[in-house]
């Protein structure tokens, strides 16, 4: 640590042992000796957590994953700038937070916050660049999932051993937080998984504008706004598993009926679905919620919603990864079974072919016609596929939630 003390005297101009110094000298000098330590402490906290994950992460790249060595060179120089950025970061948080409350200041810069970055943010890059890699095909993404579940599972075991956790995992031992955490997270992932592919069927296989795919989804937020209020005012006086049962079927409800879209669907059959599931919008967030933080101290109330919010917005990112995934998928599949029947010894396939001759489309033409309306189609039958898995799953968390109890009756 000489060479720390050495330029921060030099960069401070601080005169070295055997100088005189004056009382702001002084002053800088019990702080620079008092900080080394700390940093000796942070050092040590930073290789803790960075060099188990960076000794798995070779033991991959030499073996089910290989990569070159200009990868394997950034990767090692990026793990050294990552210990050096984690010790002074961690120190210099802990000195900033500390004088705001010792217990603030230490949570902030404990190795189970590097576990939860490592863990959650390994995830999330893992599902943004999964599909466009073609999820573990790729070593990369072999790399990130193992990472992923490397740090959870550090994360979990540091947690339930720690006295102040910062993911108070001990929440789930409360019935109705799991099964509302639990229904909130999956009713999400479907949930935004719709909110994502609607757009997408609408201008890139119905031929949509951007401006008609808004006017035709925007009539979800109709019902929200005039409901809401309604449940809020009312709440006390309702069973809180009747409302969330009553938003889940809606949503089982709307999502049969985009499982009946065509080729040649209109804007009202659009239109239709999406203010009807405005109303499982309504009857959503606020009962699961209530759910949720019922039976529970004050003063577990921000963890436990802390927590609920995190897993939703993870189930929703999940939820957006696969189902784009498993769209494209499945639009593979039926791409192969319907272009299975367009042959030449198929009369019915020939007959089509020589109609789009005759208005005006050459051979190569038609061809192309045809092969763009199966993509077309496919895409059309894998949509229509993933929300009946949908509409059949809601049905199922309309019965999940019945595992909670009355909220005023307090459960331990």
């Amino acid at each position: 640590m000489s060479v720390f003390v050495y330029l921060t005297r030099k960069y401070l101009s601080i005169p070295t042992p055997g100088g005189t110094a004056s009382g702001r000298e002084r002053l800088v000098d019990i702080i620079i000796k008092s900080s080394i330590p700390k940093l000796r402490e942070k050092l040590l906290e930073a290789l803790q957590a960075v060099l188990p994950i960076a000794a798995i992460v070779l033991v991959l790249c030499f073996s089910i994953a290989p990569v070159s060595p200009s990868i394997l060179l950034c990767f090692l120089l990026g793990a050294a700038m990552i210990i050096v950025g984690i010790m002074f970061f961690t120190l210099g948080a802990e000195m900033s937070m500390t004088p705001m409350g010792e217990r603030v200041g230490s949570m902030l810069t404990r190795s189970q916050n590097l576990f939860l970055i490592i863990g959650v943010g390994c995830l999330q890059l893992m599902l943004d660049e999964g599909k466009d890699k073609d999820w573990f095909a790729s070593g990369y993404i072999v790399i990130l999932g193992v990472l992923t579940v490397v740090g959870l599972v550090l994360l979990v075991a540091w947690e339930l051993t720690e006295e102040h956790p910062v993911v108070d995992l001990s929440l789930f031992r409360h019935r109705n937080f799991t099964v509302g955490t639990i229904c909130i997270s999956l009713g999400f992932l479907f949930y935004f998984a719709g909110v994502v592919m609607m757009p997408m069927m609408l201008q890139t296989r119905l031929g949509y504008t951007s401006m008609w795919a808004g006017l035709s989804l925007a009539p979800i937020g109709i019902f929200p706004v005039f409901l809401s209020p309604l449940i809020g005012r009312f709440a006390q006086r309702i069973d809180m598993r009747v409302i969330v049962t009553m938003s889940f079927l809606v949503f089982s409800a709307a999502f049969y009926l985009r499982t009946l879209f065509s080729p040649d669907v209109d804007f009202a059959f659009v239109l239709w679905p999406q203010v009807v599931q405005g109303i499982g919008v309504a009857l959503f967030f606020m009962p699961l919620t209530s759910i949720i933080i019922s039976g529970l101290d004050a003063k577990d109330i921000a963890n436990a919603s802390s927590l609920s919010n995190c897993t939703r917005v993870l189930a929703g990112s999940i939820g957006s990864s696969l189902a784009t995934t498993m769209w494209e998928r499945q639009e593979a599949l039926h791409h192969v079974r319907l272009t299975e029947s367009i042959n030449p010894f198929n009369p019915a396939a020939q007959h089509g072919l020589n109609q789009l001759t005759q208005m005006g489309l050459s051979p190569e033409q038609a061809k192309v016609w045809v092969a763009n309306e199966i993509t077309r189609q496919g895409f059309l039958l894998g949509f229509n596929e993933l929300f009946w898995l949908a509409s059949i799953a809601f049905i199922g968390l309309a019965g999940l939630v019945w595992l909670s109890t009355p909220i005023n009756k307090k459960i331990r």
